[in-house]
């Protein structure tokens, strides 16, 4: 059974389902109610006595007034857990901060599912036949080392519309019995990201998180500390550029940047929303100003690569990594933009990828579409005509990467991509390029002097702090072969 790729990208929350008396999470790219999560009890003992910044960070943000959190045990809640008398059951004492499972005398009701909190107690059912179901699901996915006891703790969460749950039960990370609510199953490591993306819808941009401190900037602040990170070679090149390259195309560098991770992150909202046209509409909006950015970005790289070449072109038409003669000029003075740049290296592969479907943008429409298991919700699709589906596709297969770029042929003469998918496999590549790009033209650059950054936070926890909430796959950009694309 092949997992979908919701499970692969990481900034991404599962779709409004029809589930009864079901609270959307997001309001568009706005967030609508606090988020709703159920923590694996020895996930939260590992990361509570953990000194690893990962730990620290998920910790921080658990506590944080927007965040509603229910821990769980197979064994039920430890004997010292406060608890509670409240109705409707006084005779009864519930555990507060737990959700917990007791068995039922009803012959259809395998389990009462009890969440208590300081202010509230609430109960519901999980039915034999949904365990006998989960039991099924699992089995047939052979997992191994799997037990009932995986079923019902994501059954629990589903049932009590948890959003988030944490786990590090490897069961229940890839299966399709996350499909049937909506709640979204994650490690410590994937919490982190989710939790900061719901925080910044929320209007919180925060770049580094701990127990005792939070650290926020403003959304441009935000997005640019975070291309920092991702692009190693983009402060001191634009430090040291300076008064050699175009300030009006430095200017334009760091907005690149920031859009792309802002498209991102509004992709990743906008499809964790139940499907609607006008989501659709936005979604399509989105994914073409995200298409055109990165275009433009390999094109403004260009020229800025221009501007250091002995003989520079003074055609702008003619100053493009497709354009064979300049780029033949651009790799004999910087050979070390060879392996990403030479006919076949990643880069272009990228960019030539890229420009088929922005060139075909135009003759896209947003389609709600089963990018789905048999039970999942429906998701927003963008249906490209044959010919530049299949230019798309086959850029994409050169990339020495086995991921999923969210390109399916579901239609007899076309491809659909799913946006968010899509984005998320190209953008490590698109910061890869920009990264080698400038790191290339560094050496032609005048050495500068020490920069003194004042900060109460030191630059080291700072970067691993981003680098958690940023949750950005790695790339190798040296050429293996390539997994075919479904």
């Amino acid at each position: 059974m092949t997992a979908r790729a919701i499970h692969v990208n990481s900034l991404q929350f599962l779709c409004g389902h029809d589930a009864p008396n079901y609270e959307p999470l997001l309001n568009g790219t706005g967030s609508a109610r606090n988020l709703r999560v159920i923590i694996d009890f020895d996930v939260w003992e590992r990361i509570a006595t953990e000194e690893s910044w990962l730990a620290r960070t998920l910790v921080g943000f658990l506590h944080h007034e927007r965040i509603s959190v229910s821990l769980f045990s197979d064994a039920g809640p430890p004997d010292d857990a406060p608890r509670t008398t409240m109705n409707p059951w006084k005779d009864v004492e519930h555990a507060i901060g737990w959700t917990t499972l007791s068995p039922s005398s009803d012959g259809m009701i395998a389990y009462s599912v009890t969440q208590t909190t300081a202010d509230s107690v609430t109960s519901s059912a999980l039915f034999v036949d949904s365990i006998l179901m989960a039991q099924v699901t699992l089995s047939q996915e052979g997992r191994e080392g799997v037990d009932d006891f995986d079923a019902r703790l994501l059954l629990a969460a589903q049932e009590t519309h948890a959003d988030l749950l944490i786990t590090d039960r490897s069961a229940l990370l890839c299966t399709e019995l996350e499909e049937r609510g909506n709640c979204r199953v994650a490690n410590d490591e994937t919490a982190v990201a989710l939790v900061a993306l719901y925080l910044r819808a929320a209007g919180e941009y925060i770049y580094v998180k701990g127990p005792d401190f939070t650290a926020r900037a403003t959304p441009s602040i935000f997005y640019e500390k975070v291309s920092d990170h991702l692009i190693p070679s983009f402060p001191e090149f634009m430090l040291r550029a300076e008064g050699v390259v175009s300030s009006a195309r430095l200017l334009t560098i760091r907005r690149r940047a920031r859009s792309l991770l802002m498209n991102r992150d509004k992709l990743a909202l906008l499809t964790s929303v139940k499907s609607t046209q006008d989501v659709a509409d936005a979604i399509d909006s989105t994914f073409t100003h995200a298409l055109v950015e990165m275009v433009a970005f390999h094109d403004l790289l260009a020229r800025v690569v221009n501007e250091f070449l002995p003989n520079p072109e003074m055609s702008p038409r003619h100053i493009k990594w497709q354009i064979d003669p300049w780029r033949a000029q651009a790799l004999t003075h910087f050979p070390s933009l060879t392996d990403a740049w030479a006919n076949n290296g990643f880069a272009m592969n990228l960019n030539r990828a890229l420009r088929a479907a922005r060139n075909e943008i135009h003759d896209v429409a947003p389609v709600i579409t089963p990018f789905r298991t048999r039970w999942g919700a429906p998701g927003v699709g963008l249906g490209f005509f044959d010919d530049a589906g299949g230019s798309i596709a086959h850029a994409l297969r050169q990339l020495p990467d086995g991921g999923d770029p969210g390109i399916q042929r579901k239609f007899a003469d076309g491809y659909v991509v799913e946006p968010h998918v899509f984005l998320e496999f190209v953008l490590p590549w698109m910061l890869q390029s920009v990264d080698v790009t400038l790191a290339a033209l560094l050496a032609s650059l005048p050495a500068r002097g020490p920069v003194l950054h004042r900060s109460s936070i030191r630059a080291e926890v700072a970067s691993e702090s981003i680098a958690l909430i940023a949750h950005l796959r790695e790339v190798d950009s040296q050429p293996r072969p390539s997994a075919a694309l479904s």
